[in-house]
């Protein structure tokens, strides 16, 4: 990549000979050239009425301000969680269907996210987060196993007695809020995708959702 915006005539009024030259690299250039160990960078010098450009020696750069933005994660059947999605939400079985989306060009086949279901006290999303412990779920999805594609896939979350009925056992209005995000690690650190939190109002009129085992 040319960086047209550092080019810069020098000329005596506004520069010394033998000083060293500061030249600031726009931000657009740097999101398109990625990450990297070892991104070379170097310059050149053109004098009028000289033919050939002098180039200086490439020097190797370690690029690593470039963050991954990964979109959040989202349940197929509740197209609006801040309302109040109920047992219609929910799979026959009870348990709830979470979609990955499309990857391509953030990640590769072969990379690993790790994806985390929070069940949480409370339906107020403007509240601080109150977990219910011990009822995370957790699990290791890598990128082009077999269902697993980098354009996106779903899964669900089970079992019901495990990680939805806390939901509604653990709300005294039961109703609460459930969060999900996943990651991945770059090397360096855990790269979180955005959140996406919900509300829950898995019950019916008087009981839980009717579930068929």
């Amino acid at each position: 990549l040319r960086v047209v915006e550092a080019q810069v005539i020098f000329d005596d009024t506004t520069h010394v000979p033998g000083e060293d030259h500061i030249a600031d690299i726009p931000w657009n250039y740097i999101k398109a050239g990625n990450n990297g160990d070892a991104i070379p960078v170097h310059y050149q010098v053109h004098r009028p009425g000289v033919e050939n450009d002098l180039h200086s020696e490439a020097i190797e750069v370690d690029v690593d301000a470039v963050a991954v933005e990964l979109p959040p994660a989202s349940f197929p059947k509740i197209p609006n969680p801040t309302g109040y999605p109920g047992c219609q939400s929910l799979e026959p079985d009870g348990s709830l269907k979470v979609r990955i989306p499309d990857l391509t060009g953030l990640l590769k086949d072969g990379d690993t996210i790790s994806f985390e279901f929070i069940p949480m006290i409370g339906d107020d999303l403007t509240s601080p987060e109150v977990p219910i412990p011990s009822v995370k779920f957790e699990k290791d999805f890598t990128l082009g196993d077999p269902g697993l594609p980098l354009t996106g896939f779903e899964f669900v979350v089970t079992p019901y007695s495990t990680y939805i009925q806390p939901l509604y056992d653990q709300n005294p209005n039961r109703r609460g809020r459930a969060k999900i995000h996943y990651f991945f690690n770059d090397g360096t650190e855990d790269v979180f995708s955005e959140p996406l939190v919900t509300r829950t109002a898995f019950h019916g009129p008087s009981d839980q959702c009717p579930i068929t085992p």
